[in-house]
């Protein structure tokens, strides 16, 4: 039976864009959406860039116009996380790119409560590492922003932030604080953009384990497209309501 769709919560890389291209189909699906007043918002792990930064890419490579405010990240969740708390010092790993999303938060490089781990791209060196580490024997409490072992592009797989927690968890013997997908902590801010029962919201999205496994927890409609990670390991699942072979097949999925 097909279920009735009445929002949609979209995984970014794979789905609609892969590194710096656009996915075939994914410009005309959110033009639709966005000429029929559908409502959706972007879910991303990336900790690369802000939520304005991400909607400019999305705006230049898909040839759309999404605002910050349709879009939630791995850091802008982080931001959140550490706002909501009394004592927040933090030394913060992402690159400069993305730390917008964490105004209003003390920074603290030698006495943090909270060691932050982002995507630090070509800042990482072992300076920078060790350091991290000896905060974390003073008692900090370690913060993975997601837990990606390795992030999709052009070129192929890249270390993503799921490797350097594994080291940090490794060396000092701390369990993480995972804030980004597959927690399902983020798909219920996710869902809190719209006022719609969650039996009528919809993850699309191309990994098993982070779109459609926390989509099935939460009693979302869960879609799986086989570009971007689930290509990339070529899995299949019956974990899913509808696998399709790309973003450009989801408007057959949808009564507007």
């Amino acid at each position: 039976m097909k279920k009735t769709i009445k929002a949609i919560i979209f995984d970014i890389d794979g789905v609609l864009i892969l590194g710096s291209k656009p996915i075939p189909g994914a410009t005309k699906t959110i033009q639709l959406l966005q000429k029929n007043k559908f409502p959706f918002v972007m879910l991303t792990n990336t900790t690369l860039l802000s939520r304005e930064n991400m909607a400019k890419k999305i705006n230049r490579t898909l040839s759309v116009k999404v605002d910050k405010n349709d879009i939630l990240t791995a850091s802008s969740l982080t931001g959140d996380y550490l706002r909501q708390r009394t004592n927040n010092k933090s030394l913060i790993l992402v690159e400069k790119s993305a730390m917008s999303e964490f105004d209003g938060i003390e920074r603290n490089d030698d006495h943090p409560d909270f060691v932050v781990l982002g995507d630090f791209g070509n800042e990482i060196n072992l300076d920078v590492l060790n350091k991290a580490l000896r905060c974390l024997y003073k008692g900090a409490k370690l913060i993975a922003m997601q837990n990606d072992p390795y992030d999709l592009t052009e070129k192929g797989p890249i270390l993503n932030v799921g490797s350097w927690t594994a080291l940090f968890e490794k060396a000092s013997g701390k369990s993480a604080i995972i804030i980004g997908k597959p927690s399902v902590n983020a798909f219920k801010l996710a869902c809190a953009k719209f006022n719609i029962n969650k039996k009528n919201i919809a993850v699309i999205g191309d990994s098993i384990e982070k779109e459609i496994l926390p989509a099935k927890k939460l009693g979302l409609i869960s879609i799986l497209v086989k570009t971007g990670v689930s290509n990339f390991e070529k899995k299949t699942t019956k974990e899913a309501d509808y696998i399709i072979d790309s973003i450009a097949e989801l408007p057959n999925l949808i009564r507007f």
